[in-house]
């Protein structure tokens, strides 16, 4: 009854409806303060109270928890229950842990990054940097992907542009907006990805096109494939941009060494991607990923509800996998 008398009344005085989004703003910018204070907490603090996240809104909440064992057993049918458990609860342990080191990096420095964040063959993509060649980059979410975005563009000699979906929230939108160009990122709303790329190169500019390979298209736009045991929806996005222009794909790995400490490599997954068939370059970007998750599976993003799509009975052959059938 509240809420109906409040729309009405926003509905017809103005002013009250001013009002409203004035508190609104506000309680965005206190959140922004709050979050760029505890970024400048202590790495001890911080991992502190990441347990205690752990331990009150995974543990006795209970945060997704349905979620993450349905994508576990499903993604691993051999595992047992006991095993299934484990990773659940490491899994977790790591989200947590990534809460406060994405809340840290708003304040970091270029020496603390430089101890948090190692590349060990950054040669390769800068290579077609000196062969005037400009590239395509893929991940997934592993690890804490918020750091790989962050510093590919503080070793890189390409442009980074990191194609993305902007916050609903624009205080936080511009906060974290912040620290992910920090070293020269440029961020690239989805919406506007085709005509910003096509503009970098036409004017002859290197560029290397950050592109996160493991979200969530919807059921009839999707190319359909086996991942982590599923028949899953990809976006075939990386893919139609590395064909239309040849751009060379290259997979950015990420590995978790310590607490806040991650180191990143990269190879090359295609030279010259108008040479392959079609839903090749889908395919292996997809199963690289997954050979990934298959080393260190707490790693991935286990809460997001990756299969809620089940493939529509008149998908279309050409967007179905051959070599990779969905079960």
């Amino acid at each position: 009854m509240f809420v109906g008398i409040l729309t009405e009344l926003t509905d017809n005085n103005s002013k009250i409806k001013l009002l409203l989004q004035l508190i609104m703003l506000a309680k965005m910018n206190i959140g922004v303060e709050i979050t760029k204070a505890c970024s400048r907490l202590p790495w001890k603090i911080l991992f502190g109270l990441s347990s205690l996240t752990y331990i009150i809104v995974f543990k006795l909440i209970g945060y997704r928890r349905k979620v993450v064992i349905s994508n576990l057993k499903n993604a691993f049918p051999d595992k047992s229950p006991q095993e299934i458990t484990i990773i659940a609860h490491h899994f977790f342990r790591f989200l947590a842990d990534m809460m406060v080191e994405t809340v840290k990096a708003i304040s970091m420095s270029k020496k603390e990054w430089s101890r948090a964040f190692n590349t060990s063959n950054i040669d390769l993509p800068n290579s077609y940097y000196e062969k005037g060649k400009s590239t395509i980059t893929v991940l997934g979410h592993y690890g804490n992907w918020e750091y790989l975005v962050s510093a590919y563009s503080r070793d890189a000699k390409h442009t980074i542009l990191g194609v993305y979906k902007p916050l609903h929230n624009s205080a936080f939108e511009k906060l974290f907006a912040s620290y992910r160009c920090k070293f020269g990122m440029v961020l690239v709303p989805l919406s506007e990805a085709y005509e910003t790329i096509e503009k970098y190169l036409s004017k002859g500019e290197l560029i290397s096109i950050m592109l996160i390979g493991d979200q969530t298209p919807s059921a009839d736009r999707g190319y359909w494939m086996d991942f982590l045991n599923q028949d899953t929806p990809v976006f075939k996005g990386a893919e139609k941009l590395a064909v239309k222009y040849d751009l060379p794909v290259i997979y950015a790995s990420l590995d978790r060494t310590h607490r806040g400490r991650y180191t990143m490599s990269f190879k090359t997954l295609f030279e010259h991607p108008k040479d392959t068939m079609e839903g090749e370059i889908t395919e292996i970007q997809t199963k690289t990923l997954e050979a990934q998750i298959m080393n260190k599976p707490h790693l991935w993003l286990w809460s997001h509800k990756r299969w809620k799509h089940k493939r529509p009975k008149n998908t279309p052959e050409r967007f179905i996998s051959k070599r990779y059938p969905g079960k």
